[in-house]
C-alpha cells in the first residue's frame, strides 16, 4: 500500500486563502470593482466605518507605516478612501471609506457570504462546520 505525504498545512492554508481571496477579486471585478489589487483588497478589507489612522490600520495588517501609506495614496487617488488630519495629531492621517469604498466593501461582503454558502453547500454541513471549527483553533493558537 503506497501512502501520500499530505502538503504542508501553511501550503493548504496559503493555497485556501488564494483561491478564497481570487474568488472575492473576480466578483469585485464583476461588480464593477476592477481596478483593486490584492494588496489594495486587503487594506479595503480590514477599513471598519470609523475612520483609522494609517500607522493603526498597518500595524493591523502586519505591515510597514510606509508600505501602507503607498497603497493608501493609492487607494485616495482610485477613489476608495479619503484621508483627513488626525485632530489629536498634527502629524497623523486618519483614512476612511469614501462612497466608491463603502460600495465596494458592500459588494466584497456580498461575495464573501455567497463563497462561504456555495462552500457549505459543497461540503454538507458537518464537514463544514468542523472546517470552520478547526481554523477557529488554529487561529486562537496565535
Amino acid at each position: 500500500m503506497t501512502r501520500t505525504s499530505n502538503p504542508p498545512l501553511g501550503r493548504l492554508l496559503k493555497d485556501a486563502f488564494d483561491t478564497y481571496h481570487a474568488r472575492i477579486i473576480d466578483d469585485l471585478a464583476q461588480a464593477g470593482f476592477s481596478d483593486v489589487t490584492r494588496a489594495q483588497g486587503l487594506v479595503l478589507a480590514m477599513m471598519g466605518s470609523e475612520p483609522v489612522r494609517a500607522v493603526d490600520l498597518a500595524e493591523k495588517l502586519g505591515v510597514s507605516k510606509q508600505a501602507l501609506s503607498v497603497t493608501a495614496k493609492e487607494l485616495i487617488h482610485k477613489g476608495y478612501l479619503a484621508d483627513a488630519a488626525d485632530p489629536n495629531d498634527g502629524r497623523a492621517r486618519k483614512l476612511t471609506l469614501s462612497e466608491k469604498g463603502i460600495a465596494m466593501k458592500a459588494a466584497g461582503e456580498t461575495a464573501r457570504r455567497q463563497f462561504e454558502t456555495n462552500l457549505h453547500l459543497d461540503l454538507g454541513s458537518a464537514t463544514y462546520d468542523s472546517l470552520i471549527q478547526s481554523l477557529r483553533k488554529i487561529a486562537d493558537q496565535l
